[in-house]
């Protein structure tokens, strides 16, 4: 019998065909942004948003979500002959973290192309901000399975301390903060937006 595991990188075989780390199915009322950044792959470049759920998700159209507290990621490939759609989704997600609609991010491509390159620098400008999302499958026309997402602003507080994610440090000394809370900074809103453990929003 041939021996196909010789020739197998071990370290990247896993159980979930593939799908390990990957945000599943499902409706996000907040996930929190670790990374983004492009990446080359054996399928293409890709657009990728590396995330940690941070309010209790909802079964969507197909599969399960990643559970609160998990790490997921999603990714749109951004070369190729369809590169023009998973560009189309990246501006779209940047735009949002700016408080720009679809209609301005297509009226405004040459600023949000710019911020597109910012946003995946080392510096990681929008680590820590909270969006909403829903993610589901579809095929391609040649029976290749995608996950198709839609990003939007989040409506949830992230949870709580006490739960499996912490919330991020409190606002900086001297920083100008709304009464009450304590508040917590969502990085990356242009805004000042910030929250609490209650779920209550505040922008100043």
């Amino acid at each position: 019998m041939d021996d196909f595991f010789s020739g197998a990188d071990m370290n990247k075989v896993s159980a979930n065909g593939g799908n390990a780390g990957k945000l599943g199915s499902g409706v996000y009322p907040a996930l929190r942004i670790d990374l983004l950044k492009a990446k080359k792959g054996f399928h293409g470049k890709r657009f990728i948003v590396e995330t940690t759920v941070v309010a209790e998700p909802a079964q969507g159209r197909d599969g399960s979500p990643t559970p609160l507290g998990s790490s997921g990621s999603w990714g749109a490939r951004i070369d190729g002959d369809w590169g023009h759609i998973g560009i189309g989704e990246a501006m779209a997600l940047v735009g949002l973290l700016h408080g720009m609609t679809p209609d301005e991010v297509d009226a405004n491509q040459d600023r949000v192309k710019e911020l597109v390159f910012k946003a995946i620098a080392p510096e990681n400008p929008h680590e820590g901000a909270i969006i909403a999302a829903e993610l589901w499958e579809v095929k391609t026309k040649g029976g290749f399975p995608i996950k198709k997402a839609i990003f939007s602003e989040s409506q949830s507080a992230p949870v709580a301390a006490a739960s499996a994610v912490a919330p991020p440090p409190p606002a900086p000394p001297g920083a100008v903060v709304p009464e009450g809370g304590p508040w917590y900074p969502i990085s990356g809103d242009p805004r000042g937006t910030f929250y609490n453990a209650a779920g209550d929003f505040s922008t100043h």
